[in-house]
Protein backbone atom coordinates (compact mmCIF):
# COMPACT_ATOMS: atom_id res chain seq x y z
CA UNK A 1 0.00 0.00 0.00
CA UNK A 2 1.62 3.79 -1.07
CA UNK A 3 2.25 5.81 2.11
CA UNK A 4 0.84 9.53 1.52
CA UNK A 5 2.88 11.72 4.37
CA UNK A 6 1.94 15.07 4.18
CA UNK A 7 5.37 15.83 3.21
CA UNK A 8 4.37 14.88 -0.26
CA UNK A 9 1.19 16.68 -0.02
CA UNK A 10 2.93 19.83 0.35
CA UNK A 11 5.16 19.02 -2.14
CA UNK A 12 2.72 18.62 -5.05
CA UNK A 13 0.90 22.03 -3.42
CA UNK A 14 4.73 23.89 -4.45
CA UNK A 15 4.49 22.44 -7.82
CA UNK A 16 1.26 23.83 -8.85
CA UNK A 17 -1.81 22.57 -10.17
CA UNK A 18 -2.51 21.30 -7.02
CA UNK A 19 -6.70 21.35 -7.46
CA UNK A 20 -6.41 18.72 -9.49
CA UNK A 21 -3.60 16.56 -7.44
CA UNK A 22 -5.48 17.36 -4.07
CA UNK A 23 -8.63 16.65 -5.47
CA UNK A 24 -7.87 12.53 -6.61
CA UNK A 25 -5.33 12.48 -3.43
CA UNK A 26 -8.76 13.15 -1.61
CA UNK A 27 -10.64 10.36 -3.18
CA UNK A 28 -7.63 7.93 -3.29
CA UNK A 29 -7.57 8.66 0.97
CA UNK A 30 -11.03 8.30 0.93
CA UNK A 31 -10.98 4.78 -0.82
CA UNK A 32 -8.35 3.40 1.64
CA UNK A 33 -11.43 2.92 4.31
CA UNK A 34 -14.91 1.76 4.85
CA UNK A 35 -17.21 2.82 6.84
CA UNK A 36 -20.14 0.24 7.60
CA UNK A 37 -23.21 0.18 9.96
CA UNK A 38 -25.34 -2.60 10.99
CA UNK A 39 -29.03 -2.74 12.49
CA UNK A 40 -31.80 -5.05 13.27
CA UNK A 41 -34.97 -4.01 12.42
CA UNK A 42 -38.11 -5.82 14.06
CA UNK A 43 -41.26 -7.25 11.79
CA UNK A 44 -42.83 -3.63 12.85
CA UNK A 45 -39.93 -1.59 12.33
CA UNK A 46 -38.99 -0.86 15.60
CA UNK A 47 -35.31 -1.36 16.65
CA UNK A 48 -35.54 -1.88 20.60
CA UNK A 49 -37.65 -4.23 22.53
CA UNK A 50 -37.73 -2.88 26.82
CA UNK A 51 -34.47 -0.64 25.34
CA UNK A 52 -32.54 -3.05 24.03
CA UNK A 53 -32.00 -4.52 20.29
CA UNK A 54 -30.58 -8.13 22.24
CA UNK A 55 -34.29 -9.48 22.16
CA UNK A 56 -34.77 -9.04 18.81
CA UNK A 57 -31.73 -10.45 17.49
CA UNK A 58 -31.56 -14.10 16.79
CA UNK A 59 -28.73 -16.49 16.39
CA UNK A 60 -28.26 -15.90 12.72
CA UNK A 61 -27.93 -12.25 13.22
CA UNK A 62 -25.52 -12.61 15.92
CA UNK A 63 -23.23 -14.82 13.61
CA UNK A 64 -23.16 -12.24 10.73
CA UNK A 65 -22.53 -9.39 13.31
CA UNK A 66 -19.57 -11.06 14.96
CA UNK A 67 -18.24 -11.46 11.77
CA UNK A 68 -18.64 -7.60 10.84
CA UNK A 69 -17.33 -6.84 14.02
CA UNK A 70 -14.13 -8.86 13.45
CA UNK A 71 -13.07 -7.13 10.45
CA UNK A 72 -13.34 -3.75 12.25
CA UNK A 73 -10.89 -1.67 13.86
CA UNK A 74 -13.34 0.91 16.08
CA UNK A 75 -17.22 1.09 17.08
CA UNK A 76 -19.07 4.39 16.86
CA UNK A 77 -22.17 4.48 18.81
CA UNK A 78 -24.32 6.85 20.83
CA UNK A 79 -24.52 7.22 25.03
CA UNK A 80 -28.14 5.47 25.23
CA UNK A 81 -26.63 2.10 22.95
CA UNK A 82 -23.59 2.21 25.32
CA UNK A 83 -25.71 1.89 27.95
CA UNK A 84 -28.47 -0.10 26.92
CA UNK A 85 -26.86 -2.28 24.85
CA UNK A 86 -23.94 -5.12 26.20
CA UNK A 87 -20.37 -3.53 25.48
CA UNK A 88 -18.71 -4.36 28.86
CA UNK A 89 -16.37 -7.04 26.92
CA UNK A 90 -16.02 -5.46 23.44
CA UNK A 91 -12.45 -5.87 22.03
CA UNK A 92 -12.77 -2.71 19.78
CA UNK A 93 -11.94 0.83 20.95
CA UNK A 94 -15.29 2.81 21.40
CA UNK A 95 -16.20 5.68 19.91
CA UNK A 96 -19.13 7.02 21.47
CA UNK A 97 -20.79 10.50 20.98
CA UNK A 98 -22.29 12.09 24.32
CA UNK A 99 -22.79 14.74 26.64
CA UNK A 100 -22.09 13.08 29.59
CA UNK A 101 -18.40 12.40 30.85
CA UNK A 102 -19.58 9.49 33.20
CA UNK A 103 -18.45 6.66 30.33
CA UNK A 104 -14.81 6.24 30.38
CA UNK A 105 -13.17 2.73 30.87
CA UNK A 106 -10.70 1.24 29.20
CA UNK A 107 -11.10 1.25 25.24
CA UNK A 108 -13.82 4.04 26.04
CA UNK A 109 -13.58 7.48 24.27
CA UNK A 110 -16.46 10.05 25.19
CA UNK A 111 -17.04 12.67 22.87
CA UNK A 112 -19.19 16.06 23.09
CA UNK A 113 -19.93 15.41 18.99
CA UNK A 114 -22.60 14.65 16.23
CA UNK A 115 -22.40 11.61 15.07
CA UNK A 116 -21.01 13.18 11.67
CA UNK A 117 -18.21 14.42 13.02
CA UNK A 118 -17.35 12.14 15.59
CA UNK A 119 -16.90 9.50 12.29
CA UNK A 120 -14.65 12.51 10.94
CA UNK A 121 -12.54 12.05 13.92
CA UNK A 122 -12.01 8.52 13.74
CA UNK A 123 -10.95 8.79 10.09
CA UNK A 124 -8.70 11.63 11.07
CA UNK A 125 -7.03 9.71 13.67
CA UNK A 126 -6.18 6.83 11.16
CA UNK A 127 -8.82 4.24 11.64
CA UNK A 128 -9.54 2.02 8.07
CA UNK A 129 -12.65 -0.46 9.33
CA UNK A 130 -15.05 1.97 11.11
CA UNK A 131 -18.45 0.02 12.19
CA UNK A 132 -21.30 1.94 13.24
CA UNK A 133 -23.71 0.84 16.01
CA UNK A 134 -25.38 3.39 16.98
CA UNK A 135 -29.54 3.61 17.05
CA UNK A 136 -31.70 5.06 14.80
CA UNK A 137 -31.13 9.12 16.59
CA UNK A 138 -26.96 8.13 15.82
CA UNK A 139 -27.61 6.93 12.12
CA UNK A 140 -30.18 9.37 10.60
CA UNK A 141 -27.91 12.20 9.69
CA UNK A 142 -25.30 9.91 8.97
CA UNK A 143 -27.42 8.04 5.95
CA UNK A 144 -28.86 11.55 4.95
CA UNK A 145 -25.39 12.64 4.21
CA UNK A 146 -24.56 9.30 2.57
CA UNK A 147 -21.66 9.02 4.98
CA UNK A 148 -21.89 4.79 5.38
CA UNK A 149 -20.31 2.89 2.89
CA UNK A 150 -21.62 -0.65 3.77
CA UNK A 151 -25.41 -0.49 5.97
CA UNK A 152 -25.99 -4.11 6.68
CA UNK A 153 -29.58 -4.58 7.87
CA UNK A 154 -31.57 -7.24 9.49
CA UNK A 155 -34.83 -8.45 9.18
CA UNK A 156 -35.31 -9.66 12.29
CA UNK A 157 -39.01 -11.62 12.15
CA UNK A 158 -39.81 -10.22 15.89
CA UNK A 159 -41.84 -7.04 16.89
CA UNK A 160 -39.95 -4.62 18.89
CA UNK A 161 -41.80 -1.97 21.00
CA UNK A 162 -39.44 1.29 20.41
CA UNK A 163 -37.66 3.68 18.30
CA UNK A 164 -38.64 3.04 14.81
CA UNK A 165 -36.43 3.00 11.96
CA UNK A 166 -38.00 5.69 9.26
CA UNK A 167 -36.59 4.46 6.18
CA UNK A 168 -37.35 7.41 3.67
CA UNK A 169 -33.76 8.26 3.31
CA UNK A 170 -32.61 5.52 3.21
CA UNK A 171 -34.66 4.05 0.17
CA UNK A 172 -33.65 7.76 -1.51
CA UNK A 173 -30.22 7.38 -1.47
CA UNK A 174 -29.40 4.25 -1.08
CA UNK A 175 -29.83 0.67 -2.85
CA UNK A 176 -30.04 -2.72 -2.03
CA UNK A 177 -27.29 -4.34 -3.16
CA UNK A 178 -28.12 -8.10 -1.49
CA UNK A 179 -30.21 -9.66 0.74
CA UNK A 180 -30.63 -13.20 1.93
CA UNK A 181 -32.63 -15.34 4.45
CA UNK A 182 -31.98 -17.83 7.20
CA UNK A 183 -34.60 -19.59 8.93
CA UNK A 184 -36.46 -16.13 9.27
CA UNK A 185 -34.15 -13.58 9.58
CA UNK A 186 -33.79 -11.68 6.68
CA UNK A 187 -30.37 -10.10 5.41
CA UNK A 188 -29.63 -7.19 3.43
CA UNK A 189 -26.76 -4.77 2.49
CA UNK A 190 -27.71 -0.92 0.98
CA UNK A 191 -25.10 1.25 -0.11
CA UNK A 192 -25.28 5.14 -1.96
CA UNK A 193 -26.74 5.38 -4.95
CA UNK A 194 -24.10 7.87 -5.34
CA UNK A 195 -21.24 8.93 -3.40
CA UNK A 196 -20.52 12.27 -2.27
CA UNK A 197 -17.62 14.18 -3.71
Amino acid sequence: MVQVSQSMIMARTIEGSTDIRLKYLKRYLLAMRRVRANLVVGSNGMTTYEGSSKSLSSSEDRARFHEIRSTSEVILIGGSTFRNEPYSKCPLPLYISSRSSNLKREKVHSFNLSPSKLLAKAISEGYKEILIEGGVQFLNGLIDEVLIDEFHITRSAIAGDGNKFDETSLGAKYKLLSQSTSNRTKFEVWVPIKRPR
